[in-house]
């Protein structure tokens, strides 16, 4: 029970960490905006119609948290009005410096609301609180898009089952035809045969993509090959995020284990189910090499099981009821694991950390959630 025990208040914790820092993100993000639009808005008046006096200064003080220091000068002035008044101005090093060695200091205010005011030589407009605000409301605001984002992203790999359509793919005019037609004749000088072009409405649906598929066999009926162009949407192309030219070949064998060899990189970063043996080489891997490769795999793995044949595909139907059957089998694995936290680490390319630590914790929640499993 010991251990048991133990990770379930690492979980806590994880999770109260996670709720705080969405909080204090919110909270401090919002008092920095309040606070900043205030001090803006002072500088505003301040620059036009501010009055300058001279100040002296009573005290002085400086903070220091770790490398960081802060200045203050204490300074009594008068208004035009008549008024004295005594304030705490935060100011620079050489100002505090000058300040503290003459004993007075140029004071600007404003005449109808003298408590307005700061030392200096010059007023400048001060919007550093404010973007510093937005900026860290902004971090809680997309920490709980992206909570929502990923668990949800999880959830999509636990649909068991896809919906289909044929499609002409030179309907797809933003995406990359000649690269269609050119991988066609390369597997066709392989012997494979083209079946048809299909869109997956399923991942449409959540993905907002719309992405053809062109369906292959292999003259044998070995090997399915599926050849994509995944054109991403501009805001991601913006943060660096690039379009993929794919080729998936898969292979299914007698005793229900799969072969497959793949181009797309990213999805190494998640784990498979037992008897996927799946290898995703990069992006710019050239797809003779592919295709290479996997027959190497494929003929090792039967060198390695006698007695085991591979699944024959000669119909479009016949692939189609493969990659069901794969299908099923992977998200029944993701709904069992969710999304681990060495994938994670893959897929933020770090080590184990606190941080991520508490990034697994806010997906996972939001997988049990929507799986119904017990948080």
């Amino acid at each position: 029970m010991g251990p048991l025990i133990c990770r379930c208040l690492c979980s806590i914790m994880n999770r109260l960490k996670r709720y705080l820092a969405i909080a204090l993100s919110l909270f401090f993000g919002g008092y920095l905006i309040a606070d900043g639009w205030k001090e803006l808005r002072n500088s505003w008046r301040l620059s036009r119609e501010g009055q300058t006096t001279a100040g002296k200064v009573f005290d002085h003080s400086i903070f220091q948290w770790k490398d960081s220091k802060t200045y203050y000068l204490s300074v009594e002035f008068q208004a035009r009005n008549g008024s004295v008044l005594r304030k705490k101005l935060e100011v620079s090093s050489g100002l505090y410096n000058k300040a503290v060695h003459s004993g007075t200091v140029t004071v600007h205010y404003v005449p109808s609301d003298p408590g307005i005011c700061l030392a200096g030589d010059t007023v400048s407009i001060r919007f550093g609180w404010l973007l510093g605000g937005i900026g860290i409301f902004l971090a809680g605001v997309y920490l709980i898009w992206f909570f929502h984002f990923a668990a949800k992203k999880v959830g999509e790999l636990c649909v068991a089952e896809h919906e289909f359509a044929t499609v002409d793919a030179r309907q797809f005019k933003q995406l990359d035809l000649a690269f269609y037609q050119q991988s066609q004749l390369l597997l066709e000088t392989h012997g494979y045969r083209f079946l048809a072009d299909r869109e997956d409405l399923t991942f449409r649906r959540s993905s907002g993509l719309r992405i053809p598929l062109r369906v292959m066999v292999s003259g044998d009926g070995v090997t399915a090959a599926g050849i994509y162009h995944v054109r991403q949407r501009w805001y991601w192309r913006c943060l660096g995020l690039k379009d993929l030219k794919g080729l998936d070949l898969e292979s299914k064998f007698s005793n229900g284990e799969w072969i497959i060899t793949s181009n797309a990189q990213a999805a190494g970063a998640l784990d498979q189910p037992l008897g996927v043996d799946a290898i995703h080489l990069s992006t710019d891997t050239c797809f003779e090499t592919l295709l290479e490769s996997h027959g190497k795999r494929v003929e090792s793995f039967l060198k390695r099981h006698p007695g085991v044949g591979p699944l024959r595909m000669e119909t479009l139907d016949d692939v189609h009821r493969m990659q069901a059957e794969l299908l099923k089998v992977k998200a029944e694995h993701r709904r069992q694991t969710g999304l681990t936290k060495i994938e994670l680490q893959r897929i933020s390319e770090t080590g184990p950390s606190e941080e991520l630590d508490i990034l697994h914790e806010g997906i996972a929640a939001g997988h049990d959630k929507k799986t119904g499993k017990a948080a």
